[in-house]
């Protein structure tokens, strides 16, 4: 239901998409190659702008070039009420990306 959703979140963590999004997983789960940097990155910066406009303060992280994926900083790790948890993430492709998300959350 529009409107109805908790808006009161007050940080986030963000990434910059990746110079090799194109070699990101979802080619992986067979929905075909992923758009090229430039259409991700329009999404990710409305994204942004979308949280900040409610108020949420978001924290942007470097890109990481070796890690295609890494924009999707939800999947490393999940924060609630000043408690959080990292994800085991599954693909060999993905290990090391939480390190960055686990050094920001420091600052919580």
């Amino acid at each position: 239901m529009p409107g109805a959703y908790d808006r009161s979140r007050r940080a986030a963590v963000a990434r910059e998409i990746s110079p090799n999004f194109d070699k990101a997983l979802s080619a992986f789960f067979g929905t075909g190659t992923p758009d090229p940097v430039g259409a991700p990155k329009g999404s990710h910066d409305a994204y942004v702008m979308a949280l900040r406009a409610h108020g949420t303060e978001v924290e942007i992280l470097d890109a990481l070039d070796t890690h295609p994926d890494c924009c999707f900083v939800e999947d490393t790790a999940v924060m609630i009420e000043g408690k959080g948890t990292h994800q085991n993430l599954g693909a060999p492709s993905r290990v090391g990306e939480e390190e960055a998300v686990r050094i920001s959350w420091k600052d919580c």
